[in-house]
């Protein structure tokens, strides 16, 4: 058995170990990358900053994308690498606060996920202004359906604005993605 499946295993096992305190394994992620993608190490180090202990699996892009299907992550929402965060399956450059906000909810979800390699992603340049879109792990052929999430760059600091998660509309946010049948801006959808 390989080393990186031994330590998959144990940490596996660790978190099983401690399920009766959640909070002993609520910083602890799993991440699976291969070893020459520098994204993914920005991303780790990006989680490492944000109070996360990372355990990093290198794997063979083959043996990556065998991991993504176990863990059932579809093909139209694959990224760069692959996390475990508690029970959750976290795919590519998700920021912290989506990834604080399914961990604080515990939604009956697979996964939150981040197509592609999507620019002003955590890892991925400098952190926009304009939302970024994260999506639901779905099966196969099935739409991705939005995660709603409270964005950074969508909440107004100031004493009098509501703050906390919005639904956007994510069609148009990437060139390839399927178009959603709403069809308003992210501003008008934002909480009054």
């Amino acid at each position: 058995m390989s080393k990186s499946l031994v330590f998959a295993a144990a940490f596996l096992l660790l978190g099983c170990s401690v399920a009766e305190d959640p909070s002993a394994r609520d910083k602890s992620v799993l991440v699976y990358k291969t070893p020459t993608c520098p994204c993914c190490a920005t991303y780790v180090r990006y989680l490492e900053r944000n109070g996360y202990t990372t355990h990093v699996v290198d794997l063979a892009p083959s043996q990556l994308s065998s991991k993504r299907e176990a863990l059932g992550v579809p093909a139209h929402q694959q990224s760069c690498h692959t996390s475990i965060f508690q029970k959750y399956v976290v795919e590519g450059h998700v920021p912290i606060e989506a990834i604080e906000h399914l961990l604080a909810s515990q939604p009956t979800v697979r996964g939150i996920s981040v197509p592609a390699m999507p620019l002003h992603s955590p890892g991925m340049g400098p952190r926009g202004n304009k939302p970024l879109p994260v999506y639901l792990l779905v099966n196969a052929g099935e739409v991705p359906v939005p995660f709603e999430y409270p964005d950074p760059a969508l909440i107004d600091k100031s004493p009098h604005q509501e703050t906390g998660p919005v639904q956007l509309d994510l069609s148009a946010t990437r060139a390839n993605s399927m178009k959603s049948p709403d069809s308003s801006s992210p501003e008008e959808e934002m909480p009054q």
